[in-house]
This record gives structure tokens, sequence and C-alpha cells, in this order.
């Protein structure tokens, strides 16, 4: 969901760590957050786990083509696996990353995507202070009591009417 997306406008390259093991609740979680990864592994490949991981890897590719990719740079996500614990992986996902990099680098998507971040954190953070101002209006709590809940509540004005007035009062007020 949302914080799929904020996190993606943060990052360079997404990576997405994922546990051997899981239900039906794993598979929902999955689907959306591995549409953003741009390099999946599979943690826990040791011990009585390892098999587990291979399989959720295998799962995980097999399905990758299915997803829509929401970043603009050419690259086909990988699946890894990889131990946390023995470290078996590790390496492999280090040269991924570069490789990565590299990828992105050819194309000039790092200045790209960092553009592309910087205008989303900005428009964020400009919509997270527009709302702050606007719920803390003084004026606009007034307009709410008084005016716009008497409306709503006889049934004389729908939300959507009542909203568009509020922010058209607010901007002239400001």
């Amino acid at each position: 969901g949302q914080s799929e997306l904020s996190v993606m406008n943060m990052v360079d390259c997404m990576v997405l760590i994922l546990p051997p093991v899981g239900g039906d609740e794993l598979q929902m979680i999955k689907r959306g957050i591995t549409e953003f990864a741009d390099i999946i592994a599979v943690n826990k490949a040791d011990g009585s786990t390892k098999t587990a991981a291979l399989r959720m890897a295998s799962s995980v590719s097999s399905t990758l083509h299915l997803l829509s990719r929401s970043r603009s740079v050419e690259w086909s996500p990988r699946v890894l696996v990889c131990s946390g614990r023995t470290s078996d992986g590790v390496e492999e996902l280090e040269q991924t990353l570069d490789e990565y990099l590299a990828a992105i680098s050819k194309q000039d998507g790092i200045h790209n995507e960092r553009v592309r971040h910087l205008s989303n954190l900005l428009l964020e953070t400009a919509d997270g202070n527009l709302i702050d101002s606007f719920h803390s209006d003084p004026m606009v709590q007034d307009q709410i009591k008084n005016t716009y809940l008497p409306r709503l509540l006889s049934g004389t004005q729908s939300v959507s009417e009542a909203a568009i007035e509020l922010i058209e009062a607010y901007k002239k007020h400001r």
C-alpha cells in the first residue's frame, strides 16, 4: 500500500527480504510489495528451513512476470536465497546490488530516480503541511461547526459541495 510507495520514493534500490515460510497472509503481503522490489532475497536458506526457502524463491520467481512494475528503470527483479546466520548468498546479494547500480547508471537512472524521489517527497511534505495548516486553522474549524455541519445534518448540502466551498473559503482567507 501506501508504505511501500513511501519507501520506494526514498531509496535507489528496494530489496525485499522474505521469510521462507508463510501462508495466505504472506501471499497477500508479498504481492503488494513485490511489485516495488528490485531485488528479492529469501532469507533463512540454511538448516531445516533451506528447502522451504528454495521453494519460496521458486514461487516468487514464477509469479514475478505477472506483476506490473512501478519503477521507471529498465531492470528485471531478481530473486535470491541467502542466510543471515551463515552468510550464504550474501556475496551474491552484494553482486546483484552492484549490477543493479551499474544497470541504472548506464541510462542515467540514478539521476532520474532521485529527481522523481525528491519531487514526490516535496509533494508529500507539502501535502502534509497543507493538511495540518488546513485542519488547525480556526476559521476552518469555525466554518465546519457553524456553517457546514448544520447543512450536512439537515441534508441541504452534500459533503463534496461543502468540502469544495470550505477549501475555497480557506484559500480566500489565507
